[in-house]
């Protein structure tokens, strides 16, 4: 089961890039004029192993939470404060905590850019920093060693690392009922997925829509899709792992291929809309082999209603096209949504297949169904 978290972790001005010698109050910051933190948007943190991206980042411990059993079923939404505002300001999905293990930690930090002497020079630059450690570069060099050179406390596939651009405020009162997030930087707040999916609702289109779009489909998606896909991420091939994602997502070849068959519009209301039309996978995602997944054939392009009722098995379609609907909606809502159109073509027979599944396995396993005629 995946968890959550706010994490706080210190303000930065330059896009996390390197420290940013903002004034901080308390803890390790305040002791030493910059966080470990500040580093980690930077792409220097990025590196491949095995086709697979990885970025690692850090943040402060989680003082006595156990992370070990929830390798890759992470999401940290790392917070920060500043101006009397609560920001969001990156966010890692399926993140495997290495706070349990140092030597892994030193493994992880060999296999990327970022080096101790390029930190202490970065670190360095900054009157905060000089002003703390009264100006002696020798002594800042050894509290630097002393206290751990920069090691990451958590790695993810690079896929699902969002970086902001721009710090999104967060509104404490109407995401949780509390007048403040947490602010402790070596705390954290667990929230409940419900929470997540409503904080990355608030990340704006000029953000990387790919990395956003692939979080949001995870935090949707039950745990056992979670699991599954991130096994997906680590396991295939780049080129692979690339078409499936956008599959996964409804975008790339898989939705190019759907909008062909269908002349750009939905399948059902004949809608050419491309915003609201969703590229929606027949046999659920997580039965399908690779194969499935990038297989058109195993695809409808439906607006976004229908795609969320096909989704949940409050919809299916016969071979002949004919739409069915379930009992659990009422006249009434049939008529508001506009149920009980045919698909605009026949079935092709590996579409009749595949439909034949999702009737079965998606929609008679929990649903009573009658035929809308």
């Amino acid at each position: 089961m995946p968890l959550y978290f706010f994490k706080p972790v210190v303000w930065n001005e330059n896009g996390y890039l390197r420290p940013g010698g903002a004034k901080f109050t308390s803890g390790y910051p305040a002791e030493h004029g910059f966080g470990y933190e500040e580093w980690n948007n930077s792409d220097r943190l990025e590196y491949s192993e095995k086709g697979q991206r990885w970025r690692i980042f850090y943040t402060q411990p989680f003082g006595n939470q156990p992370l070990t059993n929830y390798a890759g079923e992470i999401f940290v939404f790392m917070i920060a404060s500043h101006g009397g505002n609560q920001y969001l300001v990156a966010v890692a999905g399926g993140a495997t905590s290495l706070f349990e293990d140092q030597n892994e930690q030193r493994k992880q930090v060999k296999k990327v850019a970022l080096d101790d002497d390029q930190c202490i020079k970065e670190a360095w630059s900054l009157p905060s920093v000089q002003r703390v450690h009264k100006g002696n570069l020798e002594r800042f060099r050894r509290d630097w060693q002393q206290n751990e050179p920069w090691l990451p406390t958590w790695k993810c596939p690079a896929e699902l690392y969002l970086a902001l651009a721009s710090p999104v405020v967060l509104d404490a009162t109407n995401l949780t009922g509390y007048d403040k997030l947490i602010t402790m930087y070596s705390s954290y707040q667990e929230i409940d997925r419900s929470i997540a999916i409503r904080v990355l609702d608030l990340v704006p289109k000029t953000e990387d829509q790919k990395v956003l779009a692939y979080l949001q489909s995870l935090c949707h998606a039950d745990d056992q899709d979670v699991s599954i896909d991130l096994a997906l991420i680590e396991s295939t091939n780049q080129t692979t792992r690339k078409a499936l994602i956008d599959a996964r997502l409804g975008q790339g070849n898989f939705r190019n291929d759907l909008m062909r068959i269908w002349n750009s519009a939905c399948a059902v209301t004949g809608c050419t809309v491309p915003e609201v039309l969703r590229a929606s996978h027949i046999k659920p995602w997580r039965k399908c082999t690779n194969k499935e997944r990038l297989d058109p054939q195993n695809g409808l392009l439906l607006e976004a209603n229908l795609d969320a009722l096909f989704d949940d098995g409050l919809i299916s379609f016969e071979d002949d096209g004919q739409m069915l609907i379930s009992d659990h909606i009422s006249t009434k809502d049939r008529s508001e949504l506009g149920l009980g159109r045919k698909l605009r073509k026949i079935p092709t027979m590996q579409l009749k297949e595949h439909l034949r599944y999702h009737r079965q396995y998606v929609a008679r396993a929990t649903r009573c169904f009658r035929n809308s005629n």
